[in-house]
């Protein structure tokens, strides 16, 4: 009943039907055809212009990454320059600075002489203060070393940043039409640049001049706070596990004495200097004094801090392990196999590490540990990065400039 009364319906309305049919065909067909001859070319050049911007985007990224890691590298062979410079006996300038801190030498002469007339109490008093020596060179050395390589890694960071932008800057500047008075105000201004950057990176010398001395004085106090704490003496017994537990317990000292656990304004002031007062220009001095403050307020950071304990835990760790079965030679260390050792006969050992720790050498365990520490790379990207600075698309050209700039911080010539 229902499929008659349709049919009778499109009978009478036949005519209409057909008509709204091929309206409708009509239609679609049009949409189909301007969708496939307008809308999806449109759609294809915009979804190729969206890609072509994105892999700009993504080569400017890249190249940027390669320049900031270049950088880093840069960094890290300057400071182990600035270890390897030699003193007028040409031994390394910095190691005998900082040795010449701890009275190791004079303490055993004294504690021979007591062997000699027998005085024992006096030998003993000797014995705790070459213990407290030893393991404060120790703590103080691998202190030193990681301080160093994150101060210049902050400072150059901070310079390679400041020197794309004014790459940019001077690419994307207006051209004027006295060519010639252009060049030359170019050249001057990247003279001054090459001068102020310099003058900042001179700043990191103020842990090696001031800064190695509030150190060791930290070192001093954390290792006798702890070693009393702890109750030990030379003839107490240690194994490798013990002597990693008190090492770290003196770093956590050291944070606290020397870092500072508030903030670490003290220690800020040892390794960073309030001004610097050269020859330089008064616009050139505002440019040094604006880098030096971002540098001490990254310093003053707790990334900054975190970053430093995590190298020196992990270089700690590693300095124990020379001493364990870890190591290469097992034979010769003298807490190999879960052995113990009584804390006099490490001193010889002790000694030797932190010559070993500030030895500057390129295949020193110590720094190619700390260059492969994800966190002071997670710290200067956040520096070098975290502005939106374009890129000056120089490629690493400008890096080997600035290389050659900071030769004379290094106290020789770049490669």
């Amino acid at each position: 009943m229902v499929f008659r009364r349709l049919w009778n319906f499109a009978q009478r309305h036949r005519r209409k039907i057909l008509v709204s049919s091929v309206v409708t065909t009509g239609v679609v067909a049009g949409a189909a055809y301007w969708a496939w001859k307008v809308w999806l070319p449109r759609m294809q050049e915009r979804m190729a212009n969206q890609f072509i911007e994105a892999m700009a985007a993504e080569g400017k990224r890249g190249k940027r990454k390669s320049k900031f890691v270049h950088k880093q590298e840069v960094s890290d062979r300057i400071a182990r320059s600035r270890l390897a410079v030699p003193d007028s006996d040409g031994r390394p300038a910095l190691l005998m600075r900082h040795h010449g801190m701890f009275p190791i030498d004079d303490l055993q002469v004294k504690i021979r002489e007591a062997s000699a007339k027998g005085d024992k109490q006096a030998g003993l008093d000797m014995f705790m203060q070459m213990q407290v020596e030893c393991f404060a060179r120790l703590v103080s050395a691998t202190y030193f070393l990681h301080l160093l390589m994150v101060l210049y890694r902050i400072e150059f960071t901070i310079v390679g940043r400041d020197q794309d932008a004014c790459s940019t800057a001077q690419s994307t500047s207006v051209d004027r039409p006295a060519a010639e008075t252009t060049a030359e105000a170019g050249e001057n201004q990247e003279d001054e640049l090459d001068t102020t950057y310099e003058s900042f990176l001179k700043s990191a010398r103020h842990l090696e001049e001031r800064g190695i001395e509030d150190l060791a004085s930290a070192a001093r106090k954390a290792v006798a706070s702890r070693a009393e704490a702890a109750g030990l003496l030379p003839k107490s017994p240690l194994t490798a596990s013990e002597l990693e537990r008190f090492l770290l317990d003196v770093c956590g000292g050291m944070d606290a004495e020397f870092l500072g656990a508030d903030g670490g304004a003290g220690g800020v002031a040892a390794l960073l200097p309030d001004s610097l007062n050269d020859s330089t220009s008064t616009s050139a001095n505002g440019k040094v004094q604006t880098l030096l403050n971002e540098a001490r307020d990254v310093v003053e950071s707790p990334q900054f801090r975190e970053a430093v304990r995590t190298v020196v835990t992990a270089a700690t760790k590693s300095l124990v392990g020379t001493l364990s079965a870890d190591c290469g030679d097992a034979a010769g260390a003298p807490l190999r196999e879960g052995q113990s050792c009584t804390l006099a006969k490490l001193f010889g050992p002790l000694m030797g590490l932190s010559n070993s720790v500030l030895s500057g050498d390129k295949e020193s365990k110590f720094i190619v540990q700390f260059a492969e520490e994800p966190i002071v790379s997670e710290l200067c990207e956040a520096i070098y990065f975290g502005d939106d600075v374009p890129d000056s698309g120089e490629g690493l050209d400008g890096d080997a400039g600035l290389a050659s700039l900071l030769a004379s911080l290094a106290g020789g010539e770049q490669k």
